[in-house]
């Protein structure tokens, strides 16, 4: 009886996203961001990127989306990487 006690005290295993914290995701999480100030047709290189907050971009985790792709436009140094940032 007091193991089946301390295993329910113990809780689950798996993680999840109090409701409580849902608001502070965007701001606690990063993107995948530029290191420098890049120019319009740079191809983007794992050296080239940081990972910054908010969340509002390409998340870590994700940098085959960015790595070997060309940019349309010029980026400044910590500019959050989007989708629409590619030819």
């Amino acid at each position: 009886k007091n193991i089946r006690k301390i295993e329910r005290l113990l809780g689950s295993e798996k993680k999840s996203v109090q409701d409580c914290e849902k608001e502070l995701i965007v701001a606690a999480r990063r993107s995948i961001s530029s290191k420098e100030t890049f120019e319009k047709g740079k191809i983007l290189e794992y050296d080239d990127l940081v990972w910054l907050r908010p969340a509002t971009g390409i998340s870590p985790g994700e940098e085959s989306r960015v790595l070997g792709k060309k940019l349309n436009k010029t980026l400044k140094k910590g500019t959050i990487i989007k989708s629409d940032d590619f030819e």
